[in-house]
């Protein structure tokens, strides 16, 4: 809460986030579709976006990010098809990201090593975390992927 007793939008995403990792899957996948069809149809519908006040840009890091969380959600209770599903579709996003200014693919990449290592894939993973960190940092990302996280992922 702020000075004036108003719970910001970090606080609460935060205090959202700490809620479904305590309830059971079962209690909170229906929550994860529904955020994930509602970020989905406002990325892609520009007069949503209008009557919103917000540009496609921003639609489209809303939705990239709230589908990583919901991929690392979905690994953190086990449901690791439904993480391989939310990390195919995240690869889906990327190009489509790029040409809009939106950067998520070290992010996406990093997710779908931790979702590849969870379902016991642990070389792909480990390749796709190498690739990962020889081409880390050369260019701006929208979801920062630290070397540090890597290289502990890593080792």
């Amino acid at each position: 809460m702020d000075a004036l007793g108003k719970v910001s939008t970090g606080s609460l995403r935060g205090s959202l986030q700490a809620l479904l990792t305590l309830l059971s899957y079962e209690h909170i996948k229906g929550i994860l579709s529904c955020r994930e069809t509602a970020f989905s149809i406002l990325s892609k519908q520009p007069k949503l976006q209008d009557m919103l006040k917000i540009n496609q840009r921003d639609a489209h890091s809303a939705e990239s990010q709230l589908l990583l969380a919901s991929s690392q959600m979905s690994r953190l209770h086990g449901a690791l098809q439904n993480a391989l599903s939310t990390a195919t579709y995240l690869t889906q996003l990327v190009a489509p990201g790029k040409d809009i200014g939106v950067d998520i693919s070290a992010a996406v990449k990093f997710e779908s090593a931790h979702v590849l290592w969870s379902q016991g894939e642990m070389t792909a993973s480990i390749k796709m975390l190498q690739d990962l960190s020889s081409s880390l940092g050369s260019h701006t990302q929208l979801v920062k992927v630290g070397k540090p996280a890597l290289l502990a992922t890593l080792v």
